[in-house]
C-alpha cells in the first residue's frame, strides 16, 4: 500500500498461493481500510520441468541467473509468453532452443525490414509499393491481448504479419514508407507491449546466436570470394550446404542476407 495505494489494478501471482495467501490478504487489507483491495487478480498456472512441478522441496528450482547463462532474457520472455498464463509451462531446454528459433526467425524479419530501410530498398514510385493492413493486425494482435492477455494468440498474429512481410521483402514491393510503418508496428506490438523485439536487435543477442551470426556471415564472404574466382561449384556447395543447416541465403542487389529456415 505505500507504493500501490490502499486499492489498486493488478495482482499477480502463482495460482498455488490464491489459498490461503491471498485471500489472506484480501481480508487483511479491506478489513484495515473498508475499500476494495485489488481490482484484478491474475493467478499464473504451475511451472513444472519435464513434466515434474518445479519445487525447492523437490530440487528442480531453475534461477532465472542460471537460464540467462545459456538463454538471452528475451528467449525466456517469448518462451514464457508462448503459454498462456493460466496454462501449466513445462520448462525444459528443448523447449527453450525451440523458443530461440522460433524468436529468431521473428528477428530476422525486423533486421530485414530494417535493413533495406536503411540501404533505400523500394519501389521508386512511393505510390506502387505493396500495402499491408497493419491496421487489421494490430486489431487482431489487441483483441487476443484483451482476451484475458492471450500472449500466445498475439504472437500467432505477429508470425502471420512476419510471413506477409517476407513475401512482400523478397519480391520487393514495400515502399519506404510502408517499411517505416511496419518496423513501428512491429516496435509497438512486439516491443512496447510483449517486450521481445528491442529496439536494437544486435545488442540483446545472446552469445550462441551472436556467434551463429558472425560464423554465417563468415561463410557468406567465403562464398563471395568463391564466385568472384568462379569456383561455381564451391558457391552451390556452401548455399546448400548451409541450406541443409535450415540457413537460407538470399542474393539481393545490396549484397547477401541470411535467414533462419527451420
Amino acid at each position: 500500500m505505500k507504493y500501490l495505494g490502499d486499492t489498486f489494478d493488478i495482482h499477480g501471482g502463482g495460482l498455488d498461493n490464491q489459498f490461503p495467501h491471498h485471500e489472506c490478504e484480501i481480508a487483511q487489507s479491506e478489513c484495515a481500510t473498508g475499500k476494495l483491495f485489488v481490482r484484478y487478480w491474475i493467478h499464473n498456472n504451475l511451472v513444472t520441468v519435464g513434466g515434474q512441478k518445479m519445487s525447492k522441496s523437490l530440487g528442480n528450482i531453475i534461477m532465472l541467473k542460471n537460464a540467462f547463462k545459456k538463454y538471452s532474457p528475451l528467449v525466456v520472455r517469448f518462451f514464457i509468453l508462448q503459454s498462456h498464463y493460466r496454462s501449466t509451462l513445462d520448462f525444459t531446454n528443448e523447449a527453450l532452443e525451440g523458443a530461440a528459433k522460433g524468436l529468431e526467425k521473428l528477428h530476422n524479419t525486423v533486421r530485414n525490414v530494417r535493413l533495406d530501410l536503411a540501404k533505400g530498398v523500394h519501389p521508386a514510385n512511393e505510390n506502387a509499393g505493396l500495402k499491408i493492413d497493419l491496421d487489421g493486425y494490430k486489431k487482431l494482435f489487441c483483441d487476443a491481448m484483451d482476451d484475458d492477455f492471450n500472449a500466445p494468440q498475439a504472437i500467432a498474429v505477429l508470425f502471420d504479419l512476419s510471413h506477409e512481410v517476407n513475401a512482400a521483402l523478397s519480391a520487393g514491393t514495400l515502399s519506404s514508407e510502408t517499411l517505416v510503418n511496419v518496423d513501428n508496428t512491429f516496435t509497438e506490438l512486439g516491443g512496447t507491449i510483449l517486450g521481445i523485439i528491442p529496439a536494437q536487435l544486435n545488442a540483446n543477442m545472446p552469445e550462441d546466436v551472436s556467434l551463429e551470426a558472425d560464423l554465417v556471415r563468415l561463410m557468406i564472404d567465403l562464398r563471395a570470394e568463391a564466385r568472384i574466382q568462379k569456383l561455381w561449384a564451391l558457391s552451390d556447395n556452401i548455399r546448400d550446404r548451409l541450406l541443409k543447416l535450415g540457413i537460407t541465403l538470399e542474393d539481393k542487389k545490396e549484397g547477401t542476407i541470411w535467414r533462419r529456415t527451420s
